[in-house]
């Protein structure tokens, strides 16, 4: 109940389309892969209507619900198939479902995060997507690039990271994008996107 799906879908639509993110950041055009193992394929068709965007015309594959997991028989399949269709970019909707290691290990996360960059050593960009620590009453702060859950591999691995935070403010709900790390580039600000129901 984080929009993370949500976010996923309007960034992978942006990719394929060589449009802007939320209308302001502009991506570079390229085929797209979403891996899902969390919803099913009705769920997502019903989201991609749900933000008014038309699948079947943008160059968006799916694996959805097929039981994948990050091991080497996998990686060998997806890489090929994303070859094949000359994907650039590929989305793991969550990480959390594609492994069963223990998130708290270290040496069992990095034995992941490695599959992983093995994908991008093929010439892939990778993003997923992956749960936040619940806040402490004492932290003030969602600013900390350290809030990923499980171990802290995961946070020292990535290259860039940006949180989501819903909040209520005068009868509208509005998510916040945090950037929160980036090997890349500079950070960008914090940005606010207005949640809007269409009739």
């Amino acid at each position: 109940n984080t929009w993370k799906s949500w976010i996923t879908f309007l960034f992978a639509s942006a990719i394929a389309s060589g449009g802007l993110a939320f209308g302001k950041f502009q991506s570079e055009k390229s085929n797209v892969m979403i891996v899902n193992e969390e919803d099913s394929s009705r769920e997502i068709q019903d989201r991609f209507g749900l933000l008014g965007l038309k699948q079947e015309k943008l160059p968006i594959w799916f694996r959805v619900a097929q039981g994948a997991k990050l091991d080497a028989d996998f990686i060998k399949l997806l890489v090929e198939e994303a070859k094949n269709k000359e994907v650039g970019v590929i989305f793991f909707d969550s990480l959390r479902a594609m492994h069963t290691a223990e998130e708290n290990d270290s040496t069992a996360m990095q034995i992941i995060l490695d599959m992983l960059k093995t994908i991008t050593r093929e010439g892939f960009t990778v993003i997923f997507t992956h749960h936040h620590r619940k806040k402490n009453l004492f932290q003030k702060s969602n600013d900390d690039p350290e809030m990923a859950r499980g171990s802290s591999a995961i946070s020292a691995a990535i290259s860039g990271h940006i949180s989501l935070e819903e909040i209520e403010r005068e009868g509208s709900k509005f998510i916040i994008l945090r950037h929160l790390k980036s090997k890349v580039c500079a950070k960008i600000q914090p940005v606010e996107i207005a949640i809007t129901a269409n009739a």
